[in-house]
C-alpha cells in the first residue's frame, strides 16, 4: 500500500500534535502515552526515509524478505 506525501506529513502531524496535547495537559498515563507516541513518530520517520531513499537492501532497519525454498 502506498501513502501519498501529504498523507505522510498528516500522519507524522497527527502524532506530534498528541504528543504536545499528553504533555501539556497532564491527563493520566501521559508518560506512558508520551513514550508509545515518541516511539510510533521515530518508526513513522524512519518508514518516510526508508521510502525517498528507496533503500530496498535488507539491513538493520528492514528485515530480509525470505523465499520459499
Amino acid at each position: 500500500m502506498s501513502h501519498s506525501r501529504a498523507s505522510q506529513d498528516e500522519t507524522l502531524r497527527w502524532i506530534l500534535e498528541q504528543l504536545i496535547r499528553e504533555r501539556t495537559e497532564g491527563l493520566p498515563g501521559a508518560d506512558a502515552a508520551s513514550t508509545q507516541l515518541a516511539h510510533l513518530m521515530f518508526i513513522h520517520i524512519l518508514r518516510g526515509y526508508l521510502r525517498r531513499d528507496g533503500v530496498t537492501a535488507p539491513s538493520w532497519l528492514r528485515r530480509p524478505v525470505s523465499t520459499p525454498s
